[in-house]
């Protein structure tokens, strides 16, 4: 019998087909990472955040220079959610902040331009 974790089902040899087992434990970890997820979602959602936690995670580590790839996202989105939940916010945070970063330092330099033009 090869158990699967991770998912809520596992392989039978014998009759080789999916059976749908709960043991107690499964269900546990189950419903605490849907009450989890739910929870994140639901503070994204009140502060008015319309990305996912996976894009979230994938753009932040993007802006690093990182590049991981998507099942190290989906551990880290899994590992967040139920320990460090604050990190979905402090992410967030910083693409904002960075994407602001970019567009006024873009705009201050066209003004320069523009000023450099100007004064010529």
């Amino acid at each position: 019998m090869n158990k699967r974790y991770g998912q809520c089902y596992y392989y039978s040899a014998c009759n080789s087909s999916y059976s749908w087992n709960f043991r107690i434990s499964d269900f546990r970890f189950v419903l605490y990472d849907y009450f989890c997820k739910k929870s994140v979602n639901e503070t994204l959602r009140n502060y008015n955040i319309k990305k996912t936690q996976f894009q979230i995670i994938k753009e932040y580590h993007e802006n690093k220079g990182e590049k991981i790839s998507e099942k190290e996202i989906s551990q880290l989105e899994k590992r967040y959610r139920q320990h460090e939940p604050e990190q979905f916010l402090i992410m967030y945070d910083a693409i904002r902040d960075k994407s602001r970063t970019t567009r006024i330092s873009l705009t201050f330099q066209k003004k320069k331009v523009m000023v450099q033009l100007v004064s010529e």
